[in-house]
């Protein structure tokens, strides 16, 4: 559940940068291959690239043709079970940029096919470091035993860039004074912006602060159920001062994370818990958070269409696969259009 829900966060934010990709033919630095070649779906490993993603961590990016035969539809994802090994680690899921060179190839990794019809698909993986070779162990679902190996120095690839780079690059220029006089000029505008913005934000601050300590929740007049089947968060007459440290900075966390993406109301108490907060602490935010839980499965879903195809029942799948209840989940997949 927590890696799905920090999926949703990145892929909204991150952006990873690559070069040119080592195609398999070149064997540079490649040690066997992948290549499934089944009744009804073949998988073949066509080349890699290394990148970094928006926090500077290095990130590796391995490409393969995927092909669905059968007349029923399916992706690649749920064909096969692809991990990277470095220094004996397996190493997390990566997010592509999805307007990138490889945003396509990632999208298509979750694209369903059939009847024959073949794509080009990429999956991304956070490395430790550039230079240590990884190990990559592939599985076919429906036959687990069937598991095929390869491994790559990546070493090779920097060390390709860098001699592209000190080849193919032109000389960077002189910084002139006009040059500084102008970025000068623009630090001096940004930086005026943001402490107007500074003021304004501190300005709300204080003004939602002195709203929540002053003001009580008066109760709804049809009082929904407390949990992850209510509509709307129950309304409480309990002030901020009467709530403990951590309810009140679990309650805070809380707001923070649903005003940047949607939660179900199961899937912020684990996030919660995921950030240290006692269980009971996260479940005081969540019940005292405001929430509308259908709303939040109509943004999650909003949120899946934005990157990827969802079938109906795929889509209520995934949202009841997060912790929204069904009826939750049935709510979100009809007000995008289902």
């Amino acid at each position: 559940m927590r890696k799905n829900v920090l999926f949703m966060l990145l892929a909204m934010i991150l952006c990873l940068s690559f070069g040119s990709a080592v195609l398999a033919g070149e064997q540079s630095g490649i040690e066997g291959t992948i290549n499934f070649q089944m009744e009804t779906q073949t998988l073949e490993f066509k080349g890699y690239s290394v990148g970094t993603d928006f926090e500077g961590k290095p990130a590796l990016v391995l490409i393969f043709d995927y092909c669905n035969l059968s007349d029923e539809s399916n992706f690649a994802a749920s064909d096969f079970y692809i991990q990277v090994f470095q220094n004996g680690i397996e190493r997390d899921q990566a997010t592509l940029d999805f307007d990138g060179e490889w945003g396509e190839a990632q999208k298509n990794y979750t694209t369903e096919i059939k009847d024959g019809a073949k794509l080009t698909v990429c999956v991304g993986y956070l490395l430790n470091d550039v230079t240590s070779p990884v190990d990559i162990e592939a599985k076919e679902f429906v036959n687990w035993e069937d598991e095929q190996k390869m491994a790559i120095d990546i070493a090779q690839f920097s060390e390709k860039a860098s001699a592209a780079e000190s080849t193919d690059e032109p000389e960077t220029s002189p910084v002139t004074q006009k040059d500084v006089i102008d970025w000068e000029a623009k630090y001096n505008d940004l930086k005026a912006e943001y402490d107007d913005l500074k003021l304004k934000y501190d300005a709300l601050q204080e003004e939602y602060d002195h709203m929540k300590a002053e003001s009580t929740v008066s109760e709804s007049k049809a009082e929904p159920k407390k949990g992850e089947n209510a509509t709307v968060t129950e309304s409480v007459n309990t002030t901020s001062e009467e709530a403990t440290a951590g309810q009140k900075n679990a309650l805070r966390s809380a707001e923070q994370y649903l005003n940047f993406t949607a939660f179900s109301y199961k899937g912020l108490i684990e996030q919660l818990e995921y950030e240290q907060y006692l269980h009971e602490d996260a479940v005081y935010a969540a019940d005292h958070c405001g929430a509308d839980w259908n709303e939040q499965a109509a943004k999650a879903a909003a949120n899946y269409l934005e990157y990827t195809s969802f079938s109906r029942d795929g889509l209520i799948e995934q949202l009841e696969y997060e912790g929204y209840t069904h009826e939750q989940a049935v709510y979100g997949a009809e007000q995008n259009g289902y």
